[in-house]
């Protein structure tokens, strides 16, 4: 059963919170969630290596803390998901991507949709991305998000 969607302030205070933290601290909520989450965690690091482009490098992991970490804090006893569900709800994910107007079609109704606005605001945050790798990168980048995000809010 999908779990109660985080308000837009809960979102921002938490990324405003990880964005100020320093390096140690960092690391602690990085062994955290790599301790807590580790198929997930692994699932974004992997994907991570995929991404092209050096500016996107190292994204996923700071964006998959942000989610991370909202559903550590309200979900502390949450069941640290498997790398089979990962892998089915990334393909299920994948046959959404196949046309992007469902995909932003059920942006509306989709239970964490203010996070993943957010998230798709941060990887977005001008124009469309002139280059096709680029944008592929992003693609990359939104689908492996939302697949860590649909696996928590289960």
């Amino acid at each position: 059963m999908p779990k109660t969607p985080f308000s837009c302030d809960a979102i921002e205070t938490m990324w405003a919170t990880l964005t100020e933290l320093d390096q140690p601290e960092a690391i602690k909520v990085a062994t955290r969630f790599q301790t807590k989450q580790p198929a997930a965690m692994m699932y974004l690091m992997a994907m991570d290596d995929c991404i092209e482009d050096p500016s996107r490098k190292g994204q996923m992991l700071e964006l998959g803390m942000l989610i991370f970490s909202l559903f550590d804090e309200a979900y502390p006893k949450m069941v640290a998901v498997t790398p089979e569900e990962l892998d089915a709800l990334d393909d299920a994910n994948m046959d959404k991507m196949d046309d992007p107007n469902v995909f932003a079609a059920r942006l509306d109704s989709y239970n964490q949709g203010d996070l993943l606005g957010f998230l798709i605001e941060l990887l977005a945050p001008e124009a469309p991305e002139s280059s096709e790798q680029k944008a592929a990168d992003m693609g990359l980048q939104m689908l492996s998000l939302k697949t860590v995000l649909d696996a928590f809010d289960r």
